[in-house]
C-alpha cells in the first residue's frame, strides 16, 4: 500500500495520464481528418470526369448559332437544320431559348424537339444573346453521344 502511495505521488503526478489521453484524442482527430480529406479529394477526382470536349462542341455550336444570328430569328425549323450540318455526327443536342423584354417578363421561348437520354452523360451549357434591342435571350444546349 505504502509503495502504490508513493507511486501516485510523483513529481509530475497524474498527469501523465491526461497526457496519454491528449495524445489519443489528437491521434483520433487526425485520423477523422485524414479519412475527410480524402474522401473530398475523391469526390472532386469525380467532378473531373466530366466530358469536356462533349460540353466544348455544344459551347461552340451555341457561339456559331449566335454569331451567324441564327438564334435571334427563334425560328426552331432553321436552328434543327444549322445545328444539324454543324454538330458532328457523333453527337446530338437540344437547345432551349427564353427571352425576356427589358421589363423581366417573358417575350417567347423556343425548344428543339430531341428527348433528352436518361442512360447517357448529358453535358448542358448556356448563353445569353440579344434578340432585338429591348429583347436579351438565354439559349441552353444540353449534348450526349448517340
Amino acid at each position: 500500500m505504502r509503495n502504490k502511495r508513493k507511486f501516485l505521488n510523483l513529481h509530475c503526478g497524474n498527469r501523465g495520464i491526461i497526457f496519454t489521453l491528449d495524445t489519443f484524442v489528437a491521434v483520433i482527430v487526425f485520423v477523422l481528418l485524414l479519412g475527410l480529406s480524402s474522401y473530398y479529394i475523391g469526390l472532386s477526382q469525380g467532378l473531373r470526369d466530366v466530358d469536356l470536349p462533349t460540353i466544348r462542341t455544344g459551347s461552340d455550336i451555341l457561339a456559331l448559332l449566335d454569331h451567324k444570328n441564327i438564334l435571334q430569328t427563334m425560328n426552331v425549323d432553321s436552328i434543327e437544320i444549322n445545328r444539324d450540318n454543324a454538330l458532328p455526327d457523333l453527337y446530338d443536342m437540344k437547345i432551349k431559348a427564353d427571352c425576356k423584354d427589358s421589363s423581366g417578363s417573358s417575350s417567347g421561348s423556343i425548344e428543339t424537339l430531341e428527348a433528352i437520354p436518361e442512360d447517357k452523360f448529358i453535358g448542358s451549357g448556356k448563353r445569353v444573346f440579344v434578340k432585338d434591342n429591348d429583347n436579351y435571350c438565354i439559349a441552353r444546349f444540353f449534348i450526349w453521344t448517340k
